[in-house]
């Protein structure tokens, strides 16, 4: 019995002096999505996604103000279902 206490306060002293660690993330695209909704004419909203983006992220624990994130899209992977629509989204009228 003395040894079991024994085992359970050494365990929660060493789970108590574990250091939390910072740590950096990259966004996993096969488990991710980057999408949006956009208000059409205040009557319906369009949905949409861009098919080709990356991310990372690093955060400290230590230092939650420090955190950072980074995200990229590439503007030619964005899909509205509606082939003409992302034909305009690509030209100049909306991302150049």
């Amino acid at each position: 019995m003395q040894f079991a206490r024994t085992l359970v306060a050494a365990a929660g002293l060493l789970a108590l002096a574990t250091p939390a660690l910072a740590a950096s993330y990259t966004v996993d695209p096969t488990h991710s999505r980057v999408g949006f909704s956009v208000s059409h004419m205040t009557v319906s909203s369009v949905k949409g996604e861009f098919g080709t983006f990356n991310g990372t992220m690093e955060w400290d624990p230590k230092n939650v103000a420090a955190t950072k994130a980074e995200g990229t899209v590439t503007i030619g992977s964005v899909n509205t279902r509606e082939a003409k629509r992302d034909e305009h989204l690509k030209s100049p009228d909306f991302f150049d």
